[in-house]
């Protein structure tokens, strides 16, 4: 039986070395970022550069 995993990664974590990433199929489990709200309110951000981190995680 081939069970779907939900993988949860910080984004201060994210890295090609974490051991669930390397166990991840593509065609099976889902990756979900995760960003405390406290991290992310601690320095002011334009909206732009938010929307572009965010893309260049997901395309990581």
């Amino acid at each position: 039986m081939d069970n779907k995993s939900l993988i949860l990664i910080l984004w201060d974590q994210l890295s090609l070395d974490i051991s669930s990433l390397k166990k991840a199929k593509k065609h099976r489990d889902l990756v979900l970022l995760v960003e405390a709200s406290s991290e992310a309110s601690l320095v002011p951000h334009h909206k732009k550069k938010i929307g572009v981190f965010v893309l260049c995680n997901a395309s990581f």
